[in-house]
């Protein structure tokens, strides 16, 4: 209660003092910290909540909240890692598709004037590049709605069951960025499953709750396939 306390009284923000003191409430009226944690599922999650209980039934609490701040640092830790890998190649995109939009709007329209004043027979690939042009210059009012509906259409089917096991499939099959997602869906697996284990959670529930934050269909339904084989008696 102590500790409760003092977490309440340093917390700055108006919502974490909220929680705090909810939870310490809890806990002053006999609840388990699990327990109470439990009753804010936005701020603590099943991994965190699992831990938790697993460290007030072995009597090691202090230990696994130690082991939770390490897991917790090593994901941002990784989360921002990925993040910055990323900024570059996101940020060369964005500007190659602008500078590629300028040369097609303004630039490719008036040599192709000069093309039309010289009358010279053009080749097939600069007669696409100039209906391109053409495209862009005089139909962008159709044209970027259509694209917004396109993007809006692919992302309602992504998001529906059937959509996303496929897209998840399709996603792991990608060169190099399927690569990707699986060493950083694995990475985050074997730390998670790890911290688990070391807590005291039992193996099963510890895959249970590993599999729902890989973030990937096809990658859940194998932990899935993996725990139902070690409850029959499968070694892992």
């Amino acid at each position: 209660m102590e500790s409760l306390n003092a977490l309440v009284d340093q917390a700055d923000k108006e919502e974490l003092k909220r929680v705090l003191t909810d939870i310490r409430r809890q806990v002053n009226e006999g609840a388990g910290l699990a327990n109470a944690l439990r009753d804010h599922p936005k701020h603590f999650g099943d991994l965190y909540i699992n831990m938790v209980k697993a460290g007030e039934s072995s009597g090691n609490l202090d230990t696994v909240l130690d082991r939770l701040t390490e897991f917790l640092d090593a994901q941002i830790e990784l989360r921002s890692k990925i993040t910055g890998a990323m900024v570059y190649p996101i940020l060369m995109m964005f500007v190659g598709v602008g500078i590629m939009s300028l040369l097609f709007i303004f630039v490719i329209p008036k040599v192709t004037q000069i093309f039309k004043d010289q009358g010279a027979a053009l080749p097939w690939i600069t007669q696409f590049l100039i209906g391109i042009s053409d495209l862009l210059a005089n139909w962008w009012f159709i044209l970027i709605p259509a694209i917004g509906g396109v993007v809006y259409g692919f992302q309602r089917w992504r998001t529906s069951e059937k959509g996303r096991q496929k897209w998840d499939r399709f996603i792991l099959k990608v060169p190099v960025i399927g690569n990707l997602i699986r060493m950083i869906a694995i990475a985050r697996f074997a730390r998670t499953l790890g911290t688990l284990l070391t807590s005291g959670v039992p193996l099963l529930q510890a895959l249970e709750i590993v599999k729902d934050i890989l973030g990937n269909t096809r990658l859940i339904e194998v932990i899935e396939d993996a725990r139902v084989n070690i409850r029959e008696g499968d070694s892992i």
